[in-house]
């Protein structure tokens, strides 16, 4: 039936047996202090703050949209 998505149309293949129980929160609580752990890479160019290029308009061009 083409109407069914691919894995009920299938048989399952696989032998393998269950791992066991899945635990949420503690995968959580590891990836965060994974996270935190991880060391931030230095920026190359500190931020200034400063803009650059056009601010959005050329003087003495008029625009029309």
């Amino acid at each position: 039936n083409a109407l069914l998505p691919a894995g009920l149309r299938q048989k399952d293949q696989t032998n393998k047996t269950a791992t066991g129980t899945f635990d949420r929160e503690g995968l959580l609580k590891y990836l965060e202090k994974e996270a935190m752990e991880y060391k931030d890479r230095d920026d190359i160019v500190p931020f200034t703050g400063e803009k650059k290029g056009v601010s959005g308009f050329l003087l003495g061009v008029e625009c029309y949209t």
